[in-house]
């Protein structure tokens, strides 16, 4: 686990990408609160569910990827370290680059946006980090 795997993770998507457009993520969140950053903000990464493909038809800009350590459940939620130091990282990014809390999304939105646009992209159902966590995030943003 931890802030090894997650980088683990993204190189080896590195590895089979060539694209400079579809690496890694800038931002990872460990259990401790801890927040690592990767990549610069102004670096395109991956984004969930390919959002960063076509940026124009989000708003023309870059998402920011924020992962975090652990796969959240009810029976395994976020901690309360992780939502503080997400809601903290959030709010900065979005006076930093005046991002509306609209924009502040999850994996499942980013992958329901994508799709909304190009029905016949192909991304996962990736759920993470669920709804008890975003609401959490959200509600501690401005």
């Amino acid at each position: 686990g931890g802030v090894n795997s997650t980088w683990s993770y993204f190189e080896g998507i590195n590895k089979n990408n060539n694209s400079d457009d579809n690496k890694y993520v800038q931002f990872d969140v460990a259990k401790d609160g801890t927040i690592y950053q990767f990549m610069p903000e102004t670096r395109k990464v991956a984004g969930a569910c390919g959002y960063n493909i076509v940026p124009s038809q989000f708003g023309g800009g870059i998402s920011i990827s924020v992962e975090n350590e652990g796969y959240f459940t009810a029976a395994k939620p976020a901690t309360q370290a992780q939502v503080d130091a997400n809601a903290k990282l959030v709010s900065h990014l979005m006076s930093t680059y005046n991002i509306p809390k609209s924009n502040v999304i999850s994996h499942q939105e980013a992958r329901r946006r994508v799709s909304q646009v190009n029905p016949g992209s192909d991304c996962p159902g990736k759920s993470d980090p669920g709804s008890a966590f975003m609401t959490a995030v959200l509600g501690k943003l401005p």
